[in-house]
């Protein structure tokens, strides 16, 4: 098409033939086409397609409307310069077909021309139509161009759908029955995940864990809205919402702490079935169950703090008493806090016992996802635990110097 760029040298008195003027129409065609080409997406493909989905069901592919941009360029359209007919799926013997969409060879097409000219006579300006024909094989006599439209297979019970294993290339996203039940599924799943990431981030004290659910929640808001739009107004290019899957999908695995897998592959225009692999990806990775830190709040009631012990703290290696300070660098002591059972706490105070012996941890052994405001100390068994244990409660009085301070107890098990 490049020998096609150059516009038609126009001279004073020459004459003026057909092939001038289709030589313009090549320049126009062809000037177009790159300009489209050098914005740097790719400019070919389904632009919209609405099937008979009726017949498909009972295995004729009939097109109702298409838009569709070759390879070359040419821009078609059903019904508007292209006539197509049904295509009939049920081949003997056959549950899968591929079909294939061929542009034939140009030839002369006579429409009837007006026999004079006048008010009273429709002016009527000949036009010429493109050959296309369907097909289950991707050679045809006389095509110059093909392209694999879809693949359908017939299910179980004969009803003939779209599959899965091939998606062709596309101009635009939902303007066509490719990857619609994919979206429509992945916006229900999005707005479930949704609500579980709320309740994981309740759960959260702070640290890389929460500013991780977060991070996801921001990606999963933006997937929703790119979702909404494609299925509404904006059909965009396929390239953005295989960019904004893959984005996604990353952040997810990394609130999962897994590692993503073919995140660094370039985008194919032709193989765009592979949306169907990542949207799986993506609601595999959602539906996973993300432990959380096993830690409890007291709770503060009678001037009392106290939380009810879990079973299985009893086989925790460590527990800890963490104080969360509500900020950074604020200045934290517990010198005069002693923990002890709930019925054991006025004996303690009363008799000056130690309590449950509990030591600052300035840099704890393992790796963890709290925040720098919170303070860990490991709390040692003994005597009080003990009791703590048959209780299963353990406490400690309120003190001013703690109003600003939120206290959890946490265990890890080895």
């Amino acid at each position: 098409m490049d020998d096609k760029l150059a516009r038609v040298s126009w001279k004073m008195g020459q004459t003026l033939l057909p092939e001038h003027l289709t030589a313009m129409e090549d320049f126009l065609l062809a000037d177009t086409v790159l300009r489209f080409r050098v914005q740097g997406l790719p400019a070919y493909g389904i632009g919209k397609l609405i099937l008979n989905e009726t017949l498909l069901s009972e295995g004729i592919f009939s097109v109702q409307e298409m838009t569709l941009v070759l390879s070359s360029g040419l821009l078609l359209s059903v019904p508007g310069n292209v006539r197509l007919s049904p295509f009939n799926l049920n081949l003997p013997g056959t549950i899968k077909v591929a079909v294939y969409l061929h542009l034939l060879e140009e030839s002369p097409a006579a429409d009837s021309s007006p026999e004079g000219w006048g008010d009273e006579v429709e002016e009527k300006i000949p036009r010429l139509m493109h050959r296309m024909a369907l097909s289950s094989e991707q050679d045809y006599a006389n095509a110059i161009e093909t392209l694999k439209l879809a693949e359908f297979q017939k299910s179980p019970q004969g009803v003939w759908q779209i599959s899965r294993d091939y998606v062709p290339p596309l101009l635009q996203m939902g303007t066509s029955p490719f990857l619609r039940s994919e979206i429509d599924a992945l916006a229900e799943a999005l707005a479930l995940f949704q609500y579980n990431l709320y309740m994981d981030a309740v759960s959260y004290l702070s640290g890389d864990s929460l500013s991780s659910v977060k991070q996801c929640l921001k990606s999963v808001f933006r997937t929703q809205r790119l979702l909404a739009n494609l299925v509404s107004q904006v059909h965009l290019h396929p390239f953005y919402l295989c960019e904004e899957l893959l984005t996604l999908y990353t952040e997810v695995c990394f609130y999962r702490n897994t590692t993503p897998e073919n995140i660094t592959s370039a985008y194919n225009h032709d193989q765009l079935a592979f949306l169907h692999t990542l949207i799986d990806l993506i609601s595999k990775q959602m539906q996973m169950v993300r432990s959380l830190p096993p830690y409890l709040p007291f709770e503060l009631s009678d001037n009392i703090y106290r939380v009810k012990l879990p079973d299985e703290i009893r086989q925790a290696t460590n527990v800890y008493l963490l104080a969360q300070k509500d900020r950074v660098i604020s200045r934290l002591s517990l010198e005069d806090v002693k923990l002890a059972s709930l019925s054991r706490l006025p004996v303690v105070h009363k008799m000056a016992l130690q309590g449950v012996p509990f030591k600052r941890v300035e840099h704890p052994s393992f790796q963890h996802a709290f925040g720098a405001e919170v303070e860990f100390y490991l709390i040692k068994e003994g005597e009080e635990w003990d009791h703590a244990l048959t209780e299963m409660m353990v406490a400690f009085y309120n003190r001013p110097e703690l109003k600003d301070t939120a206290f959890y107890i946490f265990w890890r098990i080895e």
